[in-house]
């Protein structure tokens, strides 16, 4: 699996990197765990009463009608730090995460431990991906 390589400036905003003209590539996929986990699946009334709250990305429009991208964590934001939240938000991260199954990942596992997201992406036997303190709970 590739991505594109992607470089924290020092003002803190994140940008593509290119060299000779062309995109840079890393073999992780830190810009799609980030994308699957972080952009605002469409939820339904009885998630989030207000239509115009509801999230959903424009895009889901023209690509497969039975997929969403992104992920129901955003509708934690304003809950409160339980334990009972905490799971929602590691069974919000695994089903986002699922797209990853579809390109070939063999095991996909998320956790929230100490208000941190943390987990691992199994692609084959050579490459496992983790990741952490992607998204706080507070």
């Amino acid at each position: 699996m590739q991505d594109f390589k992607v470089t924290q400036k020092t003002d803190t905003t994140f940008d593509i990197s290119v060299q000779n003209k062309l995109f840079e590539t890393t073999s992780t996929i830190d810009t799609g765990i980030n994308y699957q986990l972080f952009l605002n699946k469409r939820a339904d009334k009885t998630q989030i009463a207000t239509p115009r709250n509801r999230g959903g990305w424009m895009g889901d429009l023209i690509t497969k009608p039975d997929y969403q991208s992104g992920s129901f964590i955003y509708t934690k934001y304003t809950d409160r730090n339980t334990q009972s939240n905490k799971n929602d938000i590691a069974e919000f991260a695994k089903l986002a995460l699922k797209y990853f199954r579809k390109i070939g990942a063999k095991k996909i596992t998320a956790d929230v431990v100490e208000n941190n997201i943390y987990g691992i992406i199994n692609i084959d036997s050579d490459q496992t991906l983790k990741y952490s303190a992607l998204w706080r709970v507070e």
